[in-house]
């Protein structure tokens, strides 16, 4: 009992210091993010680091929600997905004779005293099986079971408070707790992460240029995972000169069409891509690593899932919003109708912004929040936007759109349409590709605008 009061209290100060942070209230209502100080960014990784694996955790899949915090909070939660502070050698080698039965000398004939990686729920060392077989050991952070169980305690009775109070109010504090809690506690059992990764590479091995390293099950336990040793480079981490020696295209192709197959066709994926999983090999294929994570899929939403990607396609997007709407869940304030309409902003360099309702609305509050002069939002509506008409398009990511919308962007006849988190830009295409020639195109920015 008396940890679970002391985890409260280090709970009640974490939320006391961040709980009215600005970016936590726009997370938690939905809102636009604004920019932040990366030096308050890098304390408040410290802090949640400081807290232990569970909010470890937490942090590494904050580090891929660009929907939710600013880019300083994204830049400093990555250093959660695969540099954490590591645990003594001495407990590796407990823990390996523990569940293996033998000593580390006996098992390999050689052993990395330091971890190659360390993250939330265990580090990870390069090793040799006596056989020559070059392998990676995955070994449990010590105690780690108990911890999360106090910690996801202490998560529940604090997410009935909130769903009590409203204080989140486009996220059911609760489900998504017990969501987390299922998938971490699956993770915590590395015999699933094994039977994962013969799943994932069986359905992949048509993929030449995509890697899923197998494990060994004679020196897999629960809290031990030996796998085959997959060399490579964190895919953010990859140099400018080593992405020209790399042909970015077809590994973007291969990686896309990789999940599509894992989530239309096999139903069975792996659910933590993020920067630190996904590897550059020096034979030039993306590895994908650390499979504690996957997703499964009925065969129903399957099929929503096909329709729904068809329906972006081939441009039909009241379709696209029907199939949305059916895999969703309908809140209390839906309004239906409000999906088919779409307003329409100015933007920079020849261009026209696409905002959603929802999306519009936060912009427009927060700009006449930081105007100098008293704006009311619907003052501000009615004075620089307009509703837009129906837009299609086509196979070819190309958009037509009303000519009196054309004329007031000052956009020329050829148009492309660009994929931007909760909005969309109308460029014109010949400074859309003076954009990109002028910025350079990487694989990594070539996969942000396919994913976008």
């Amino acid at each position: 009992m008396t940890g679970r009061v002391g985890r409260y209290k280090d709970l009640a100060w974490f939320i006391a210091k961040y709980g009215r942070a600005d970016f936590v209230t726009h997370a938690l209502h939905g809102e636009e993010t604004s920019s932040a100080d990366p030096s308050a960014a890098e304390a408040f990784v410290k802090d949640l680091e400081s807290l232990g694996p569970t909010f470890i955790k937490l942090g590494q899949i904050l580090s891929t929600r660009a929907d939710l915090l600013p880019t300083a909070y994204l830049d400093a939660l990555s250093r959660l997905q695969d540099n954490v502070e590591p645990f003594p050698y001495e407990d590796v080698e407990r823990t390996i004779r523990e569940e293996l039965g033998v000593r580390v000398s006996h098992a390999f004939v050689e052993f990395d005293r330091l971890p190659i990686a360390a993250a939330s729920l265990g580090q990870v060392h390069r090793a040799v099986l006596r056989g020559g077989r070059e392998v990676a050991v995955k070994v449990q952070r010590p105690g780690i079971r108990e911890q999360i169980d106090s910690d996801l305690a202490a998560f529940k009775d604090i997410a009935v408070v909130l769903d009590h109070i409203g204080a989140a109010k486009n996220v059911d504090v609760t489900r998504v707790l017990e969501e987390f809690k299922r998938t971490l506690l699956a993770e915590l059992d590395y015999r699933e992460e094994a039977r994962n990764l013969v799943t994932v590479a069986h359905q992949l091995r048509d993929f030449e240029h995509i890697v899923v390293p197998l494990p060994v099950d004679d020196y897999t336990t629960a809290r031990v995972l030996t796998m085959d040793y997959v060399g490579g480079t964190k895919i953010t981490a990859v140099s400018r000169v080593e992405w020209t020696e790399v042909n970015g295209e077809q590994l973007a192709d291969d990686l896309f069409r990789a999940y599509l197959q894992q989530i239309l066709i096999d139903g069975v994926f792996h659910a933590d891509p993020h920067p630190g999983n996904v590897l550059l090999t020096p034979d030039r294929r993306i590895a994908l690593i650390d499979l504690g994570m996957v997703g499964r899929i009925s065969g129903t939403t399957q099929e929503q899932l096909f329709k729904l990607t068809l329906a972006i396609a081939e441009g039909h997007g009241e379709e696209a919003a029907d199939v949305l709407v059916a895999l969703g869940e309908r809140l209390e304030d839906f309004n239906e109708p409000e999906l088919n309409n779409l307003y329409v902003a100015p933007g920079t360099d020849k261009s026209l912004v696409l905002y959603s309702p929802a999306g519009f609305d936060r912009l427009a509050k927060k700009i006449a929040r930081q105007s100098s002069n008293r704006v009311e939002v619907r003052d501000y509506k009615r004075l620089f936007y307009s509703r837009a008409e129906r837009i299609e398009l086509d196979a070819q990511g190309r958009v037509r759109i009303p000519e009196r919308l054309v004329e007031f962007a000052g956009l020329s006849r050829d148009i492309v349409l660009v994929g931007v988190h909760d909005h969309a830009e109308i460029w014109d295409a010949a400074n859309w590709d003076a954009y990109l020639k002028a910025k350079g195109t990487g694989f990594d920015e070539m996969a942000t605008q396919a994913f976008e």
